[in-house]
């Protein structure tokens, strides 16, 4: 990541990283198949990629993917959505 990229940009990606981290911990209990650490790991870079240059939409297209992955784990004290939707660049009305 560049350093001088503008501030809403920095949140996203470190909204990313929560998700991203999350998961790839979550898959690694559940022991799921390589399978779902490449897909994660393909929307991940697709999405910083996407973040780093100003495609909002599509970046917080692959954000969703990830948040919707996650539900399955909800349940678990990590779960990064506790987080009021406030703090989630992308969400404010």
């Amino acid at each position: 990541m560049t350093s001088n990229i503008a501030s809403a940009t920095a949140a996203l990606i470190t909204e990313g990283d929560r998700w991203y981290g999350f998961l790839q911990q979550r898959f690694e209990e559940a022991g799921r198949m390589p399978k779902y650490h490449r897909m994660l790991g393909e929307t991940y870079g697709r999405f910083v990629v996407h973040a780093e240059r100003g495609y909002d939409a599509d970046a917080l297209d692959y954000l969703d993917w990830m948040r919707t992955e996650a539900e399955a784990f909800a349940d678990h004290p990590d779960f990064p959505g506790r987080d009021s939707a406030q703090d989630r660049p992308g969400e404010h009305a």
